[in-house]
């Protein structure tokens, strides 16, 4: 039997590469899934789950990095979140 680590270890090594789905900006919800069915209690169902949601899911690389941000610097971090108005 796998314990509740082991299962939710196996599952984030089953989803390495899995940064963004679905377009560049949309995030990986595979690890929330294969948690949520282990708190509860489905462990035994992890392996077979993941491999199902990675064939409906294939992983999109992740954007590059256009510039370094500064944690202390709000004009840093602040465009990193994007316009949210943009297209509406």
């Amino acid at each position: 039997m796998t314990s509740r680590t082991g299962a939710l270890d196996d599952a984030l090594d089953r989803l390495a590469g899995y940064d963004y789905q679905d377009g560049v900006g949309f995030a990986c919800h595979g690890p929330m899934g294969a948690e949520a069915l282990i708190s509860l209690g489905y462990d035994e169902l992890i392996p077979s789950w993941v491999e199902s949601y990675k064939s409906k899911h294939p992983p999109i690389a992740a954007p590059p990095a256009t510039q370094r941000i500064e944690p202390d610097d709000e004009t840093s971090w602040r465009a990193a979140l994007g316009n949210l108005h943009a297209g509406h």
